[in-house]
């Protein structure tokens, strides 16, 4: 296993990692997701399986915040929308968020 990146968090939030992705080995991670996953997230964990298979995880807690802002972002844009619709839709489509 190989971590990318360290920082001290809550040992609970150390423990909890969800897999962002999963493949093969021989293609590698794809950059979009790698530089997503950096970008976002404070610690990765980069793991090669005996399968030739490799694993992606990122801390669970942080996923949910990120999950949580991304719609509540979402709910202003909509409500937003309802007083000018083209700002929201160039907001939404410039933070890659869908209406």
């Amino acid at each position: 296993m190989v971590q990318i990146s360290t920082m001290k968090v809550g040992e609970e939030a150390v423990k909890e990692m969800k897999v962002l992705y999963e493949g093969d080995a021989n293609w590698g991670i794809p950059k979009n997701i790698k530089e997503f996953a950096s970008e976002s997230f404070s610690r990765l964990e980069i793991e090669y399986t005996k399968e030739n298979n490799v694993r992606l995880s990122v801390p669970l807690r942080e996923d949910e915040m990120i999950s949580k802002f991304r719609s509540d972002v979402r709910d202003l844009l909509l409500a937003l929308a309802k007083e000018n619709s083209v700002l929201a839709e160039k907001l939404a489509r410039y933070y890659k968020i869908k209406l």
